[in-house]
């Protein structure tokens, strides 16, 4: 039986936090976040959080525990299904990266 082993971006926040020693009621206090909005983060509830501000989250609270936000932000994006617009983008940036100098 093959399983997806790939760690979420809400469990990584959360390991992330505990790891710090932060409570969910802290992190909301430092990001100025209502403590529904950490912990539907760290759940992944997708309908409890609205998508336009998504991304900010989780890149603030990266910042809060140490983490790679770019790593859990495209995490969030193959789970959320990324718009067609920011998957073009990371393609034209996997292929600048792949290209030599001019």
């Amino acid at each position: 039986m093959h399983m997806n082993t790939e760690i979420g971006y809400g469990k990584r926040l959360r390991n992330a936090r505990e790891a710090a020693g932060l409570s969910p009621d802290s992190v909301a206090e430092k990001l100025r976040l209502k403590t529904d909005v950490v912990l539907s983060l760290e759940e992944e509830d997708q309908q409890s959080l609205a998508p336009a501000f998504v991304r900010g989250y989780i890149r603030a609270y990266c910042q809060l525990v140490a983490e790679d936000p770019d790593q859990l932000v495209a995490l969030y994006n193959r789970h959320a299904g990324a718009e067609p617009e920011l998957a073009r983008l990371e393609n034209i940036r996997a292929l600048q990266q792949g290209s030599s100098p001019v």
